[in-house]
């Protein structure tokens, strides 16, 4: 599991957002589920550190990027009303 020093966590007052590009790639029998669960586990450390993971294929970021971008606008807007909150 990653480890994240707590104390370099985002604080309350700002928005910590983090982006995971991802290739699609076919894995091997068995190992889809193992980067999965990797996947989740460093996903749940960032959150409890304050971070909004967001996850986006590679080629999404090529193809469709105004999509994206929009994507990322909107999580950042919503996160921002939280923190106001």
């Amino acid at each position: 599991m990653p480890q994240i020093n707590s104390a370099s966590a985002t604080p309350p007052h700002q928005i910590g957002l983090i982006l995971f590009p991802h290739n699609r790639q076919v894995p091997a029998a068995g190992q889809e589920f193992w980067a999965y669960r990797r996947d989740r586990r460093k996903d749940a450390a960032l959150q409890e550190c304050g971070y909004f993971v967001i996850r986006f294929l590679t080629e999404d970021l090529g193809q469709h990027l105004d999509s994206v971008l929009d994507t990322i606008q909107r999580t950042l807007v919503h996160q921002k009303e939280q923190v106001r909150r």
